[in-house]
């Protein structure tokens, strides 16, 4: 398997919950890429601010 080891994917997975503009960013850029596609924007909205997005763990 190439990429990041495990600790780093959750680092990175962890970021969007920590840092709102990055999450904000990353968004238009998914959202962009949805629409193109003709996919559901409002399923992927919920699920990134629902099942991906968890709160950083420095506040919890």
């Amino acid at each position: 398997m190439s990429g990041p080891d495990q600790e780093s994917r959750t680092h990175l997975a962890d970021r969007p919950g920590c840092d709102e503009d990055l999450r904000a960013e990353a968004w238009v850029a998914w959202r962009d890429d949805l629409i193109a596609d003709g996919r559901s924007v409002d399923d992927a909205m919920y699920w990134l601010d629902v099942a991906f997005v968890q709160p950083c763990p420095e506040d919890t």
